[in-house]
């Protein structure tokens, strides 16, 4: 999903946006299967730059991606095989696969809490 608009009819720049993301994935599954999709994209807008000859080495230069949002840890509670220390490592390898990659080493990563379980509707009763 993704938003290439510029401006909108009022004249203000719009948030351009892409979302992946998939039913069922844990931290790992994310790592596996979204990352790649966040690096294509990073690769596309860093192509883009490079075609319409901007400077991208000087130190007043906006970030490739301004932030990434990134909620994962619902289908990891809900695996009878993960445990804190086991979700942890999945987290800490996803947001170092993020990290590392080029152009996004200094982009914020918002990491959003998990939802209160006692409130889902389609979990059961514990």
């Amino acid at each position: 999903m993704g938003n290439d608009l510029k401006q909108n009819r009022y004249g203000f720049d719009c948030v351009r946006y892409w979302s992946f993301g998939q039913s069922g994935l844990d931290a790992r599954g994310i790592e596996e299967k979204m990352v790649p999709l966040l690096y294509s994209t990073t690769d596309i807008i860093m192509q883009d730059i490079n075609d319409s000859g901007e400077d991208t080495k000087g130190s007043n230069q906006d970030p490739i991606i301004h932030a990434i949002v990134l909620l994962c840890g619902v289908n990891n509670v809900l695996s009878p095989h993960c445990t804190p220390s086991s979700f942890a490592a999945e987290v800490q390898s996803l947001l170092a696969s993020i990290r590392d990659y080029p152009g996004l080493e200094q982009t914020p990563i918002i990491i959003l809490g998990l939802p209160d379980f006692a409130k889902l509707p389609f979990l059961p009763s514990w």
